[in-house]
């Protein structure tokens, strides 16, 4: 849940099987596109269309 990452962590590391992001919480929360990416729909979606198991 992005609300709670944005109220408890002061740094972030995005990985997908390389680093997308690593640093400032500030920063990541000022940047649409990593929100986007990582939003709750988007990781939803994401894993309606690959099997995880």
């Amino acid at each position: 849940d992005l609300d709670a990452v944005k109220k408890l962590a002061n740094k972030i590391a995005c990985v997908n099987r390389r680093i997308f992001f690593h640093g400032d919480a500030t920063i990541f929360f000022e940047n649409n596109e990593l929100l986007k990416a990582y939003s709750e729909s988007t990781m939803q979606a994401h894993m309606q269309l690959h099997d995880h198991s």
